[in-house]
Formats: structure tokens, sequence, C-alpha cells
């Protein structure tokens, strides 16, 4: 028993590097552009001349979360604050400094959603979550800015274990599960009527919605599979046998209603911020397959070279940030100086170059190219990027670049300067984290009356302040 309890565990808790990476690049896009939108209604939501001024939000007798922005109540403090929160959304979603990025993020993003309650949905409360247990794992191990340029280089397997790993699951699974349990309604079962009642509301309804609510023998059965899926969430991610296939059938299951929910419905940002949770669960056999399908000629990409210029950090750099961000794992990088052909194309047009798995040699932008073509994801990019008047732009921009080489690498050198990364958060970390999931479950346990009231007093005060008070009633 102890033995399998063991077994259990180690699977239980782990995640895939290459899933967390996912997650935290759809998370970032998803917050960044959640914060441009709360920008547009800077004055109507955030503002002493909008709909809930500060002395109006302070004076509501239940109010006790902190903010910043109640120092100051007009448009440009306001304005400052989202806009910081929106650089370090985008510092998180490229992977530069993550776990900095995620502290800074969370407090601001805290910050703006005590400032006006009223206008938060359920996202806004799973945002918070995820940014929670972002503090504590390697979020920046792959496709980052952080795993191109760190001293330190990420760790190789790419499955990662510990406890903040299963926090994290066990917090997307509570969205479903807690929700499932508030669902108690004869709607939901035996009568199986809340998704024609929920696409009853036009406010929210799209056209695809109108159409199906036209068929109530559909909507039956989708209000019974909604409830039912719910509830077995959690068996489907941490089941004790066949875990592996059963969260892959989990993530595809759980995707699929989201995506149903966005044809069906407005739901403002809820279904995205979900759908960027639920990579987390992707399996790495998925990752492993999908590598082996893009990699089709694999021989070829690991036969090309970039080669920069040895005494140019900044370019070794920019060769590193490039394999990184454009995909090209197996291409290999090397100081041109070690390869006479690429030293004497590199001293007779001042170049990086790109050699392919054709021994055929790119300079400038045109080298560009060729990674692109090289590459997993982007290869498709390539013809676009090939355009004569792509090449023209491309090359004078890189000869702009290659003569202000000195200027653009002292200016940009918090961008790309080598640096220590701790990859593995301390001992330390993994109690506060555990802590944090043994809070936050039992926070929602008592929203579903399981824990009295009287036994979170203690901890209701930093839970709100943290904005990590959960209730998943949707």
């Amino acid at each position: 028993m102890t033995k399998w309890l063991q077994r259990w565990w180690c699977d239980a808790s782990s995640v895939d590097l290459r899933a967390l990476a996912a997650m935290r690049v759809a998370l970032g896009v998803v917050l960044l552009a959640d914060l441009v939108l709360r920008l547009c209604d800077l004055g109507a939501f955030y503002t002493d001349g909008g709909a809930l001024p500060r002395a109006t939000l302070m004076g509501l007798a239940e109010y006790s979360r902190p903010s910043l922005l109640l120092m100051a109540g007009g448009p440009l403090w306001s304005g400052a604050v989202i806009a910081a929160a929106g650089l370090a959304a985008l510092a998180f979603a490229i992977g530069w400094r993550t776990r900095t990025a995620a502290l800074v993020l969370f407090v601001l993003l805290a910050s703006i959603q005590a400032r006006n309650p009223v206008v938060l949905i359920g996202g806004d409360i799973q945002m918070m979550a995820l940014l929670l247990w972002a503090l504590f794992l390697p979020l920046g191990a792959r496709f980052s800015v952080d795993a191109a340029v760190a001293r330190t280089p990420p760790p190789r397997s790419g499955r990662y274990r510990s406890i903040a790993a299963f926090a994290l699951l066990v917090q997307i699974v509570s969205v479903y599960f807690f929700s499932a349990i508030l669902k108690d309604g004869d709607a939901w079962w035996p009568d199986g009527t809340a998704v024609y009642y929920a696409l009853e509301l036009d406010r929210y309804t799209t056209d695809v919605g109108r159409w199906l609510q036209q068929y109530p023998s559909l909507t039956q059965p989708l209000t019974h599979g909604v409830w039912f899926l719910e509830w077995a969430a959690p068996l489907l991610v941490f089941a004790p046998v066949f875990m592996h296939g059963l969260r892959t059938a989990a993530w595809i299951l759980l995707s699929l209603m989201h995506i149903g929910f966005l044809l069906c419905l407005e739901l403002g940002h809820f279904p995205w911020v979900s759908l960027a949770a639920l990579l987390a669960l992707t399996p790495p056999t998925l990752w492993h397959t999908a590598r082996r399908a893009l990699d089709r000629d694999a021989t070829a990409r690991r036969r090309t070279r970039i080669y920069y210029d040895r005494d140019c950090g900044f370019c070794l750099a920019s060769c590193h940030l490039l394999r990184v961000f454009l995909v090209v794992p197996r291409v290999r990088i090397a100081p041109a100086q070690d390869t006479p052909r690429a030293q004497r194309l590199m001293d007779a047009h001042w170049s990086w170059v790109v050699i392919d798995g054709d021994n055929t040699a790119h300079l400038k932008y045109e080298a560009f190219v060729a990674l692109l073509r090289a590459s997993l994801l982007f290869r498709w990019l390539a013809p676009l990027a090939a355009r004569p008047w792509a090449v023209r732009a491309g090359d004078a921009l890189y000869d702009v670049v290659a003569a202000q080489r000195g200027t653009i690498a002292a200016l940009t050198r918090w961008l790309w300067q080598p640096r220590p990364v701790r990859w593995r958060p301390g001992a330390a970390a993994h109690g506060v984290a555990g802590a944090a999931l043994v809070a936050v479950t039992a926070w929602n346990a008592h929203t579903v009356g399981w824990l009295p009231a009287p036994v979170l007093q203690p901890i209701a005060p930093l839970m709100q302040a943290l904005r990590i008070d959960q209730r998943w009633d949707m």
C-alpha cells in the first residue's frame, strides 16, 4: 500500500514543464487583453468620477480589501497602475524574470480587482488563483527569456513534481467540483433544463446559442453532461489507475465544454482563462507526439547551425532567444571564429551566419528566414517573410542594428544579460505552498457548507486581502 501511494503521489503531483509554459503564455496573453479592456473603461470603473467613487466603496460595511488604486481617484494614477500590470503581464507571457513578474502581477491585479468588485466575474477569481500558484512553480523553465539567458540551465527533465504542482491541479479541478456541488437544483438533475434556461438570457446568448435553444432534446443531455463532467473532474485528474490517459481525457472534455460556452454564451474572459488553466493538464506524451509530428526533418534541423561573433555577448544572447522563441531546439549555436567558412562570411559581410541542413549559408535577414524554415511552429511564416519587400526591409533593419550594436546592447542589457536563475523553489516556499493549499481547500469547503465559518475566521482577513477567497457558484 505504501509503495502504491508513493507511485500515486509521484503521478498526482507531477506536471510537464512544457505544459506549464503553455499555460503561462496563454494566461499572460489573456491577462494582457483584459487589462487593455480595463484601460478602455478607466473613467467609468476606476476613478472617482465613475460609477463607484472611493468614498462610496470605502463606506461599504463589508469592504476590507486593500488597493493601490485607493491612493488617488484620478485617471492618471489608476491608468498608471493598470498599465504597470499590463507590462508585468507581458513580462510574464514571454517569461522574463517570470517569478518576479508573477508576484508584481499578483499584487497589482489584486489592487485592480479590489477597486471595483462590482465588475468582477468568475474569470477574475480564477486569474488570482492561478497567479498564486505561479509564485511557487518554474513557469519559465521552457519557452522563455529566462530559459534562453540563464547561466544555470533549466531542468533537463520535462517532468516537475512538487506540492505546488499538486496544488495547481487541485485548484483547476476545484473550479468544477465545488461548482457542481453548488448546482443542486432540479434544473440540473433530474430535469436537465439548466442549459435551456441559460440560453434564455438574451443579454448573454450568441447566435449559436439562440439556434441551440430551439432543440430542448439537445440541451437536456448537454446539461447532464456538464454536471456529471464537473463532478467527475477530480477523479479524472487524480485517478489511482490510468492517470495519464484519464487526465488527457479531462483536458479534452473540459476544453470542449469551455469551447461550447464560448460559442453559445458571452461570458467575458472566463472561458479563455479556463482554457489557459487546463493546458496544465496536458501530459508529456502529448508533447512528445506533437514534437515528433512537427519535427519531420529532424536530421536537417540538427545540421542547421547559427554562427555569431564570439566577442559580442549581445549576439550570443540574441541567438539563444531566437532558438527559444522560434522553436528550433535542434539548431546548434557556435562562435564564427571556430569555423573558417563562417568567419570569412562574417568578416566579409559584417553579419551573423546561418548554415542550413543543405549546407547553404544565409546572411543578415535571410538568416532569420532560414531559421523560420527550420522552426517547428512558425515555418508557415517563411514564404511571407521571404517576399522581396520583406527581405529589403529586413536587411535595412539589420544594417541599422549592426551599426549601432554597442548602443543597442547597452540599452537592452536588462533583457539579455545572463544571470543565475533558481528554477526550483526552496523548502520554505514548498511549506508556504502547502499551507496555502490547505487554506484554499478549506475555504472552498466552507463555501459549500462543509466547514463552519468560525473555523476560517482567523485566516479570513488575509484571504480577502490577497483576493484568494474563492467561490465557484458562477
